[in-house]
């Protein structure tokens, strides 16, 4: 069940949250009205993929709409699977150490692994 979570996070992540980052669609546009925040958002979802855009072209006439290219929206959008299952790598890794201590901790107490999840 905390795997299918993660893939479905990972999956929201990829086709949902980065493409309206990208664009200034959908929730992006009121969690960028807080001071400070979308710049740092933005910034730190796109930064990693920034030699896949194309320099030449990319804010059209109105200035809102900006056009990526091809490779930058996949790099952008395989960027973000990342964080979901490297959350859920951390919390594995944390449980079989905790297991290896406290072999109980493995077949109770899991309505709290839910929790910490």
């Amino acid at each position: 069940l905390l795997l299918t979570i993660t893939i479905t996070f990972a999956l929201l992540y990829q086709y949902v949250l980065a493409p309206s980052i990208l664009h200034h669609t959908g929730w992006w546009k009121i969690y960028s009205s807080i001071p400070g925040m979308g710049k740092v958002l933005y910034s730190s979802w796109t930064d990693s993929c920034a030699q896949y855009n194309d320099d030449e072209g990319n804010n059209n006439n109105d200035g809102n709409d900006q056009q990526f290219s091809d490779l930058y929206i996949q790099c952008v959008g395989n960027a973000a699977v990342f964080r979901p299952t490297f959350v859920s790598t951390l919390f594995f890794l944390i449980s079989a150490i905790a297991t290896k201590t406290n072999p109980r901790l493995n077949r109770e107490a899991w309505p709290a692994k839910f929790g910490m999840y």
